[in-house]
């Protein structure tokens, strides 16, 4: 037995270009950092066998269709490069799905107010509502703040700012997702366990829970959930380049090919040789066979006297399947008999293409950060000692007759998001509580990252920011000796459709 150390394991997140369709990670950027919570497990529906056998006992069930689950946590941290998306955007890109990747640095236009930002072709430049602006203002200090309406040459902040900026201020460029009805991206998420023990990955992947967590004085975590449609361990990829057999056997020389696709695991590609040979039109009995122990492939027939393989003088010899299953294929196997047959001359490569190049910034610590709740006024740091946002997309599944997962693509169909707030009650402070009983609609937003002289550095900012948002629940329980006061805040869209939530990066 070989143990595999977990502590090497990486994970990669890929965009599919078709959904379904295992894609396998295309650069080094393509990796999320995995902490140790992440998993990933194979479910199938287990379907009741109704049939009387004799027996009291339970009959075996029948294997349905495939429900792959998989789940990461990651630290809530920008890319460290303004206008670069984070490594885990895909995931925000499949929760929410819309991305929109600012490449120019907008500025400030003159008469600029405390609630209102002027900046030359507003509404032309692309500058909407979730549109984040980090103010870089050399004077008052820099800013973070959310657009939340829009007009030609201005827009309203989120909150205001205790100064108005001045002329020609610049305002960042935002990496941001918006919660959209339709396209979120299908994902392929692969796990290289141990990076060289083994594979699992996940095609067609969504995700169905979107979560972070701000608690004072500890890094800030975030988690994501993804329901796919198709499982695969050590696969293998055989396309129409590499997919022909050239043989000899005892009864003359034949040419197989297998189908071009995705096979699920080692044992799965062997079954296809094995019927694509004996399907060639030779009288003799194939079989390859996968070895668990090895790692290695061996093919072997019935026929006692002649089996060559024919990797480097065959008909094929251009798309030959060989090195796929770990031949070298500079010569052809030959000199054994067909029950002897022959063995890999490597073993299954269970190793990341890449390595992974992370974001080089630091996790985001809950100290020194910004939360603001209420009216666009009241942009004073609202003193919570913990916020969580929970974001849950329902996913329905097509089902399938001819799908070989049985189920062929999945979508969106609604979305819901949750923020809870822990903070000390302040004597007196009943505004919350009028909140509540009158159901005012109110903002929120979120900014942490990392800060430099006390400004906020570029590139290492996220935010959230909810426009109409509800308190839903308020408790008063106490918080070791003292009177806490805990809200659950409901971001919600506007009675126009607009979105309830938005995620970005400046």
């Amino acid at each position: 037995m070989v143990a595999i150390a977990s502590r090497s394991t990486v994970l990669a997140v890929v965009r599919e270009v078709t959904e379904n369709l295992l894609r396998i990670p295309q650069a080094a950027t393509d990796y999320v950092p995995l902490q140790a919570d992440g998993s990933m497990e194979p479910n199938y529906d287990q379907i009741e066998n109704l049939e009387i056998k004799a027996s009291i006992g339970r009959t075996a069930a029948i294997q349905g269709g495939e429900n792959p689950v998989t789940s990461l946590s990651f630290y809530l941290k920008g890319s460290g490069t303004e206008g670069v998306a984070p490594q885990w955007n895909e995931l925000a890109r499949s929760f929410f799905g819309e991305e929109t990747v600012e490449a120019t640095q907008r500025v400030t236009a003159a008469g600029s107010t405390v609630s209102t930002f002027n900046v030359t072709g507003a509404a032309a430049a692309g500058i909407e509502q979730g549109y984040g602006v980090l103010i870089k203002d050399p004077v008052n200090g820099y800013r973070v703040r959310v657009c939340d309406t829009v007009t030609t040459n201005s827009f309203t902040p989120s909150f205001t700012v205790p100064v108005a900026p001045g002329t020609t201020v610049g305002l960042g460029k935002p990496v941001y997702w918006t919660p959209a009805n339709d396209s979120h991206s299908p994902l392929s998420v692969w796990r290289y366990e141990g990076n060289g023990g083994a594979v699992q990955a996940i095609a067609g992947c969504k995700v169905n829970d979107f979560s972070f967590s701000l608690a004072a004085n500890d890094a800030i975590n975030a988690t994501a959930g993804l329901e796919g449609l198709s499982y695969y361990f050590n696969p293998i990829e055989i396309t129409s380049s590499t997919r022909y057999i050239d043989f000899t056997d005892d009864a003359g020389t034949f040419a197989a090919a297998v189908t071009a696709q995705w096979y699920r695991d080692p044992h799965q590609l062997a079954e296809a040789i094995t019927t694509a040979m004996n399907a060639a039109g030779s009288a003799e009995v194939h079989l390859v066979e996968y070895s668990d122990s090895l790692g290695k492939y061996v093919f072997t027939c019935d026929g006692s006297t002649v089996l060559s393989l024919l990797w480097n003088t065959g008909a094929n010899t251009a798309n030959t399947i060989g090195t796929k299953v770990g031949f070298l294929v500079a010569a052809d196997d030959t000199g054994a008999g067909g029950t002897v047959g022959y063995t890999s001359d490597s073993a299954a490569t269970l190793t990341s293409p890449y390595t992974p190049t992370y974001d080089s910034t630091q996790p985001n610590v809950a100290k020194n950060q910004e939360i603001m709740i209420g009216t666009q006024t009241e942009y004073v740091c609202f003193e919570a000692s913990s916020v969580d946002f929970s974001g849950t997309d329902g996913i329905r599944k097509i089902e399938s007759i001819c799908a070989e997962s049985g189920r062929s693509g999945s979508i969106v169909n609604s979305r819901e998001c949750e923020i809870t707030v822990v903070a000390l009650l302040n004597k007196y402070d009943a505004k919350m509580m009028a909140r509540f009983r009158n159901g005012t609609s109110i903002r929120f937003q979120m900014t942490v990252g990392q800060k430099s002289g006390g400004n906020w550095t570029a590139g290492t900012v996220v935010y959230g920011y909810g426009p109409q948002c509800k308190v839903t629940s308020i408790s008063l329980p106490d918080d070791d000796g003292l009177i806490s006061i805990n809200l659950t805040i409901q971001p919600a869209v506007s009675d126009t459709g607009t979105p309830e939530f938005y995620l970005g990066q400046l």
